[in-house]
């Protein structure tokens, strides 16, 4: 293939004749003299048989081949990054899969913790509609605390209830309680027979109002032959958990009063009857006042332990009262006494409510109740005095 006649020189800049040697760059299309190409006889003879024998000249000019070898270095160093790149491609392509095994574990773990949590909310809900049902079930019972067992050898079962039942009748009797005969559902004792410590009698009625309206009128057993007695109500442990927190957080408050509060003698106290517990802030007197972090006020141990005997004989409702009573005590109105209505009301929420502990805290207490109450038994023995006999219905 010959340049046209049109065509001007790359080199020369002049045009072609039909007799000048020409050869074309492979690259720019371009025709150049022989002479002005630079090329040898050889080379240039070696342009021309590859022409012919395959078509195609491959020879660049010295601009075309300049650009050639810097477009291979940018080639070069366009393949390097490439390769880079493919191999940060590969390493981030590890990580992710790396990453995706690390959150399947997350999410296998937060699976089973949701797993996990919701079980727990389950068995929180299941615990406290047990704890209703078990309200809902104590209700309408009460505890008595300090009556008497029957002191008789091989006492049938049947004697026994009568003789609890007949000590609950005289107790209902002696606080004015206009009740039925047969307003006492069920009573039995609890704990383990066998003891030397009287063991505390659960006792439930038929209806509510019957064991509230005991509850409103037992403190006036404190002045009564039955001063021993202490009547409370039946609490879930849950209930005596929270009471007993009650007056831990009264204590820890009472460390931290300000100046100001033990100047006017506030103290944090428990007040409330039993299963209604709260915690304020009141004036207390400067006779029963509490030191800075002492222990609340109002506060009573519950549910069904053994009562402690607070230096009493324990006597039984049934029999004559052979312990000291509290209605021996003078009921005179002094300065003292003259408090606000609100510390009359703490002050007989605390009277009213006695605190009852487990059997196996009270043990050592009882034992020693009881050799005081064998003593007590041989000085009536001495004096011609006998026990009083259960009241018949």
């Amino acid at each position: 293939m010959a340049p046209k006649e049109s065509q001007t020189c790359l080199g020369c800049s002049k045009k072609f004749t039909k007799s000048d040697y020409c050869v074309q760059c492979v690259v720019c299309s371009l025709w150049m003299h022989k002479t002005c190409s630079g090329l040898s006889d050889e080379g240039f003879k070696y342009v021309q048989d590859q022409l012919q024998t395959t078509g195609l000249a491959y020879w660049a000019c010295r601009a075309c081949t300049s650009y050639a070898m810097g477009m291979n270095h940018r080639l070069k160093t366009i393949e390097e990054n490439v390769e880079k790149v493919s191999k940060a491609v590969k390493d981030n392509s590890d990580a992710i899969k790396e990453m995706d095994k690390k959150v399947d574990a997350i999410s296998e773990g937060l699976k089973k913790k949701d797993d996990r949590v919701e079980g727990k909310i389950q068995d929180q809900q299941r615990e406290m509609y047990e704890e209703l049902r078990e309200r809902d079930i104590r209700k309408k019972n009460v505890i008595f605390h300090g009556i008497q067992e029957l002191q008789k050898e091989n006492a049938t079962y049947k004697e026994r209830v009568e003789w609890d039942r007949a000590s609950i009748n005289n107790i209902l009797r002696e606080l004015k309680l206009n009740m039925k005969e047969d307003a006492v559902k069920f009573s039995k004792r609890i704990g383990e027979a066998g003891g030397s410590a009287a063991r505390p009698i659960l006792a439930g009625f038929h209806m509510e109002m019957d064991k509230l309206n005991l509850l409103r009128v037992a403190r006036n057993l404190e002045n009564s032959r039955y001063s021993d007695v202490n009547v409370v109500p039946d609490l879930t442990k849950r209930q005596r958990d929270e009471e007993a927190e009650l007056k831990r957080e009264a204590e820890r408050r009472n460390k931290s009063l300000t100046e100001t509060d033990v100047s006017k003698n506030l103290h944090w106290v428990v007040v409330g009857a039993r299963g209604e517990r709260r915690l304020t802030k009141e004036k207390v007197d400067s006779e029963r006042s509490y030191q800075r972090g002492g222990p609340a006020r109002g506060g009573a141990r519950g549910g069904r332990g053994v009562a402690p005997s607070r230096g009493r004989i324990l006597t039984g409702a049934n029999r004559s009262s052979m312990g000291p009573t509290r209605s021996t005590r003078s009921l005179k109105t002094t300065d003292k006494q003259k408090r606000t209505e609100t510390t009359e009301e703490v002050v007989e929420n605390e009277e009213m409510e006695t605190e009852g502990v487990t059997e196996s805290e009270s043990e050592t207490e009882t034992e020693q109740v009881a050799a005081v109450k064998q003593g007590k038994r041989k000085n009536r023995s001495r004096e011609g005095l006998g026990d009083e006999p259960p009241v018949k219905k």
